[in-house]
């Protein structure tokens, strides 16, 4: 009976090693960064078609990984979509927030100009060693877009009735 108690012992180790449960697997997924995002429309990002995007990590003191925002893309109802914008800048770990111009698309002046809503900044995130897409509501800050889009197209109808050119270049006389 020893050598068949023995047989059994060695049997019921080895089915308790297979049938343990697995040990507790720490979760290293990240989590989903808190952002905040506000256009603010100014004449040095404006001349050259872009809109500072004021962005920010408001989730940022709770012990949460860097997030590095790595590209921009302002998706507004009253704007087409340009491409995204390739901009890589980390969020300061304060809650501040980091200034990025990011480019706007042409004006839709058909569209409705009340509208200001449904506008987001779809940022490329990096936390950790994760990357992935984050659509963050944009607030529509002063001046902001939609003043841009009543600007813009209050030009654009002024051009298509009138003629406006400036007359030949001016020297100075003697």
């Amino acid at each position: 009976m020893t050598r068949r108690a023995a047989l059994l012992v060695v049997v019921a180790l080895l089915a308790a090693c297979g049938s343990s449960t697995p040990a507790a697997v720490p979760d290293s997924a990240p989590t989903e960064p808190e952002l905040t995002a506000e256009a603010v429309y100014g004449r040095h990002a404006a001349v050259r078609g872009k809109v500072d995007v004021r962005i920010a990590n408001d989730g940022a003191n709770d012990g949460a990984d860097e997030v590095v925002v790595e590209r921009y893309q302002v998706r507004h109802p009253l704007f087409e979509v340009v491409p995204a914008y390739d901009r890589r800048s980390a969020l300061p770990t304060d809650g501040r927030p980091r200034i990025v111009p990011v480019p706007f698309g042409t004006p839709g002046c058909e569209a409705d100009a009340d509208v200001t809503t449904g506008a987001v900044v779809v940022v490329t995130v990096r936390t950790g060693q994760a990357v992935r897409g984050v659509s963050v509501p944009l607030a529509d800050g002063q001046p902001g877009l939609v003043r841009e889009h009543r600007r813009a197209c209050a030009t654009a109808a002024v051009a298509a009735v009138a003629d406006v050119a400036l007359g030949p270049p001016w020297a100075p006389d003697g």
